[in-house]
């Protein structure tokens, strides 16, 4: 499994409980606003993918994501580098 999918499947497991409210499917446009994530949430997603992928985010440009997909560059961004 390469870093995208094991990110997307990252994501999907996290946000599992608050895409099956949403009548919208979880893919790279979904709007961070329309998953309701609290400061706290934000923060154990951002451990979760330190976690997973042995890196470090900037925790300021994590929080100013406004997208599922900008929120993935950003972490594969990081992978890469």
């Amino acid at each position: 499994m390469n870093d995208e999918d094991r990110l997307r499947e990252l994501f999907c497991e996290q946000f599992a409980d608050i895409v099956e409210s949403l009548p919208v499917e979880l893919d790279r446009t979904l709007s961070l606003d329309d998953l309701s994530l609290d400061s706290m949430e934000l923060l154990e997603l951002l451990t979760l993918v330190e976690d997973e992928f042995g890196i470090e985010m900037d925790e300021e440009l994590f929080a100013h994501c406004t997208t599922l997909g900008e929120m993935e560059d950003l972490v594969l961004e990081q992978i890469r580098d």
